[in-house]
């Protein structure tokens, strides 16, 4: 496998074969360990601690896609693929997104800077958030490198890459819709910022800032290859289901 993210908590790897699928796994050095010496102790006395997020996104993507065949909306979330053991610890396995050809597409920040959120890419954008509400989504660290975009069925879409799932013991962005919308609500204004595009919470979209004007244009989707990822494909035509309490 080839390391494709370093990160403090987490590594990512892309997988040698099948080359479709990504690993992370628990990255705790000597750093964490000096500055988190609590959950050191915690993990040594209860290691299935140190893989709560492995359980916890399995178990929010299982959930999310229950809710993705009942309402017909694709999941904005990368299907897990199962664990794997390794030297390192328990893995868990993640579709890779990005061009067919293999490599990572671009996070939302690049794909901006490369000129390509054209009108179309914008209302793919819009239907990717109204499907992160649609489909009860816990997400909370929305933000534009955590939103990846790859080619899905043949089509270019958006995808949430990490941070989801309620990982705390009393679910209560799970539970409660106005703190689950909140959460959405502040990552997707974070992220609006960041690329210079407008949150509406009341409609739910994004808009352009009145100086952001970009002009639709046939361009090749750049490869990257030092990030992590999940999946999304979102159909542009349903009912609002987030609507109902």
């Amino acid at each position: 496998a080839t390391l494709v993210a370093p990160g403090a908590q987490r590594k990512v790897y892309q997988t040698t074969f099948p080359s479709n699928l990504l690993l992370k796994l628990p990255a705790e050095g000597e750093r964490f360990r000096r500055h988190r010496p609590l959950k050191t102790l915690l993990r040594q006395e209860l290691p299935i601690s140190r893989y709560r997020y492995l359980l916890c996104e399995i178990d929010h993507d299982i959930k999310v896609q229950i809710r993705s065949q009942i309402s017909g909306i694709m999941s904005p979330i990368a299907p897990t693929r199962g664990t794997v053991q390794t030297r390192d610890g328990l893995g868990l396995l993640v579709q890779r997104i990005g061009p067919r050809d293999g490599g990572i597409g671009p996070s939302l920040d690049e794909f901006v800077k490369s000129n390509l959120l054209d009108d179309d890419a914008l209302e793919k954008l819009n239907a990717f958030a109204d499907s992160v509400f649609s489909l009860k989504i816990v997400a909370a660290d929305i933000n534009p490198r955590n939103i990846v975009w790859g080619e899905a069925d043949g089509d270019l879409r958006p995808f949430i890459i990490d941070g989801f799932g309620d990982r705390n013991v009393i679910k209560l962005r799970t539970w409660v819709r106005w703190l689950r919308h909140r959460s959405i609500h502040l990552g997707m204004e974070k992220t609006a910022r960041a690329v210079g595009l407008q949150w509406s919470r009341s409609q739910r979209r994004f808009f352009r800032s009145p100086q952001v004007v970009i002009q639709s244009a046939d361009v090749a989707i750049p490869s990257v290859v030092a990030k992590p990822l999940c999946g999304f494909s979102p159909r542009a035509n349903h009912a609002d289901p987030s609507r109902a309490p």
